[in-house]
């Protein structure tokens, strides 16, 4: 048995498989650097920044970002949602949502909004907690888990209040960790760690706490206050808990003496135009397959020539060897008859003399 076509095969499986990862893994490293560069410069034009109380262990805004794609272009390290609990002036989260569309402004962004108030009215029921999972589902059914989702979630300060808090466990799921995933009524789950979750807390919202938030600690403390119940006796799952699954809780400024205003502007009136344009991702997979296909086309090529020159190696040893011709057929056979009928009278003549007998 020939075995070198087997072995053929495999080396090409494996050339392919190592050609497509390895294309795989650059795209994604060009994917990071794209996103991060775009977000650092969108947020610095526009002045925006994290409110802190110490000028120590200070992380910027486009870090919080540049740390998720990280962990997605290097699998090893686990991938899991963003989910980022946020404070800020109306103005302040209208500019936020401008400068982070224009860093992910690729096809594989989608991006949607949900208005949290619509789903508190129905809570002692379930069927608020069931509609918003349907809808969560419904954002990411037809998304593959390499395209990225951002959900901006309105009115988080507003709505979510220690009244409602029982609308929080729909969240538990999808925003734990590595296991995160989405989950309806019907029992459909999806994985959901490609989800980048954005809760608004808008300042004119928290007023009634009485509660001065001027750095992000401040605003963790006040968060931690209202996500904790006051019948803590019948609170199922603690405040920190709820507190624990955010990746981060900032306080959004927005720096006035650091901001270009006009370029800032221009890139927010420049930014819806930017998520119906060309992905520069989609070209890169577009070459790998390329590259697939022609290797693939090569060793089909060496097959059929491989066998082709086997076949043509059989056919000339095959005419090699010397037919029995028609003649020597014809003689053979009248032989055989002649020495058939000889042995034949033979034994009649036997028979015949023994009968005499």
């Amino acid at each position: 048995m020939n075995v070198a076509p087997f072995f053929i095969s495999f080396l090409v499986y494996v050339v392919v498989n190592v050609s497509a990862n390895s294309n795989t893994k650059n795209q994604n490293m060009k994917k990071y650097k794209t996103i991060t560069n775009r977000l650092t410069t969108s947020f610095d034009t526009c002045g925006l920044g994290i409110r802190t109380s110490s000028s120590s262990n200070v992380i910027s805004l486009s870090d919080i970002f540049a740390d998720y794609e990280w962990y997605n272009v290097n699998k090893n390290s686990g991938q899991r949602p963003l989910v980022a609990a946020m404070h800020g002036t109306s103005k302040t989260f209208q500019t936020f949502q401008s400068a982070l569309s224009y860093g992910y402004h690729n096809e594989e962004s989608h991006k949607f909004t949900i208005n949290i108030c619509e789903y508190v009215n129905d809570l002692s029921s379930g069927k608020s907690q069931s509609a918003l999972q349907d809808r969560l589902m419904g954002y990411s059914k037809n998304i593959k888990s390499n395209e990225r989702i951002i959900i901006y979630a309105t009115n988080f300060g507003k709505c979510v209040t220690k009244s409602t808090l029982v609308l929080l466990n729909v969240f538990l799921d999808p925003w734990n960790g590595e296991r995160a995933f989405l989950t309806t009524r019907y029992g459909e789950t999806k994985m959901s760690t490609n989800i980048i979750w954005i809760l608004e807390f808008k300042e004119e919202d928290l007023v009634r706490y009485n509660h001065k938030i001027s750095s992000s600690k401040d605003f963790r403390e006040l968060l931690e206050n209202i996500w904790t119940s006051d019948d803590t006796g019948n609170q199922q799952i603690t405040g920190e808990a709820y507190v624990g699954r955010l990746s981060h809780i900032v306080s959004i400024d927005d720096i006035a003496s650091t901001k270009k205003l006009d370029e800032c502007n221009k890139l927010i009136t420049t930014t819806s135009n930017l998520f119906s344009g060309s992905s520069n991702v989609k070209s890169g997979n577009t070459n790998s397959s390329l590259v697939m296909w022609i290797v693939i086309g090569m060793f089909l090529l060496f097959v059929g020539v491989y066998f082709s020159n086997n076949g043509t190696s059989k056919r000339k040893s095959n005419s090699k060897r010397v037919p029995l011709s028609p003649n020597n057929k014809k003689k053979k056979s009248a032989s055989t008859i002649k020495n058939s009928l000889v042995h034949k009278e033979k034994i009649r003549k036997r028979a015949k003399s023994t009968g005499k007998r």
